[in-house]
């Protein structure tokens, strides 16, 4: 079974096919927004899903989906990456500061931002976390810290001046990997400097490496030239070696998720997803799709995507022509809302001419927008933003102008005085303005 997310993109949508809904029925549909899906990740009780900087939270019991923020329960904002440890069960989340939140399956958040304030001259991103027994491993562009999971404190702090993609524990064995290359130590025997670590021959991949442990000695390398899994060994002069197993797909994965039965990969701007056994070998195509896969390992095999509900492709297969309306309005709705401050909320005098001189300029761009599209009937010019503002003083004040505001109302109006039977309106889960004025 696949359960889905559905992400929508913000827009507005004028149908050309009559609705069976009454004029004033409205539905809600709880999708949600953001410019790219990153994570998902299916757990015991919650699915999270990241999309572009901002994390969402579905409770299965509850059937509600929450946003995850500053406002509501973290210590950050600008999300980058979310992790799950399934052993013991926390959801990592880190942040474009290099901060860290841990939030454990019962709702307890804490933070650490022992990377985040340390004074370093180096560039301090994290790029990647992986789980060893009793500890965090994060990989950074200056080195790698290890936390203990069991006190959240730091335990080792490996400053080796590089940018380190990835770090994994497998066995006596610890892997790191830099640039293209994968670097392997034992565990007992770990330094600072990365003159401790020795290349580990065999592997063929570029830059930017992301590594899975999946087995004993086992391992995924995930890099720009593909997902392929490899076994570590010994070689003859005593140096860590490997021997490639399975090539799973010669492009990158977008995510790398554990399932009951294995692992799945996810492609999704390769419109593929792939299937393995526990040891990462026997890679099966499972189907082609944009969405992102996760499966708890522990559940009962369900699969939960998230991805694009492909809306736009929807109504093009229904028989319907959509219109968007472009950015250049948007930015006049800015300039214009500058004299509505100065009216309305005491805006500075500076603000007020700065907006009219630049709302005069973007008056010149739209006249030639339109006049560019004056010789071609077969497309609809955009209506003029004095139009769509005359619109708007007819149903809504302009001084409500908080998210998209007055502009929502004006625009919607604009495609009815068109004839337009029907518009589809996707907003932000978390914009209740939008919301609030699109009805």
């Amino acid at each position: 079974m696949v359960k889905k997310i559905g992400l929508l993109l913000l827009a507005l949508v004028a149908l050309t096919v009559q609705s069976a809904s009454a004029l004033g029925d409205w539905r809600m549909h709880p999708y949600y927004v953001g410019s790219k899906f990153n994570n998902i990740i299916d757990t015991d009780n919650k699915v999270y899903y990241l999309v572009g900087n901002d994390l969402f939270c579905y409770d299965k019991t509850t059937n509600a989906n929450e946003s995850m923020n500053k406002r509501a329960n973290l210590n950050d904002v600008l999300i980058i990456g979310i992790y799950y440890n399934y052993d013991k069960k926390y959801l990592v989340i880190t942040y474009l500061d290099s901060n860290i939140d841990i939030v454990y399956d019962d709702g307890r958040v804490f933070n650490l931002p022992d990377i985040k304030d340390a004074v370093l001259t180096a560039v301090k991103g994290i790029n990647d976390v992986k789980f060893g027994q009793d500890k965090m491993l994060v990989a950074t562009e200056f080195g790698m810290i290890v936390y203990d999971d069991e006190t959240l404190t730091v335990t080792e702090s490996r400053l080796f001046a590089v940018n380190i993609s990835s770090a994994i524990e497998m066995g006596e064995w610890t892997l790191i990997s830099r640039s293209n290359l994968v670097y392997a130590a034992r565990t007992s025997a770990l330094r600072e400097s990365t003159s401790a670590y020795q290349q580990v021959s065999g592997i063929n991949s570029s830059a930017n490496i992301r590594l899975y442990t999946v087995g004993e000695n086992r391992f995924m390398v995930n890099s720009n030239s593909g997902l392929v899994t490899y076994t570590l060994g010994v070689g003859s002069d005593g140096k860590p070696a490997v021997t490639q197993s399975d090539v799973i797909f010669n492009k990158r994965a977008t995510v790398v998720q554990p399932t009951p039965t294995g692992y799945i990969a996810s492609f999704g701007s390769e419109n593929a997803y792939y299937s393995t056994n526990a040891q990462g070998a026997n890679p099966q195509l499972v189907g082609e799709s944009t969405e992102l896969f996760s499966s708890n390992p522990s559940g009962d095999g369900t699969m939960w995507a998230l991805g694009n509900n492909g809306l736009e492709d929807f109504l093009l297969s229904q028989g319907c022509e959509y219109m968007i309306p472009g950015t250049l309005g948007f930015f006049q709705y800015c300039f214009a809302n500058m004299e509505k401050d100065h009216e309305y909320y005491g805006g500075g005098i500076g603000a007020l001419l700065g907006g009219r001189l630049a709302g005069r300029i973007s008056e010149k761009w739209e006249e030639a927008i339109l006049e560019a599209l004056e010789p071609y009937p077969e497309f609809v010019p955009p209506v003029s933003f004095d139009k769509v503002k005359e619109l708007a003083d007819r149903v809504i004040d302009r001084g409500v102008k908080m998210g998209e505001g007055w502009l929502i109302t004006a625009e919607m109006a604009a495609l009815a005085e068109t004839g337009t039977e029907n518009i589809i309106c996707t907003q932000p889960f978390g914009c209740l303005p939008n919301h609030i004025v699109a009805k």
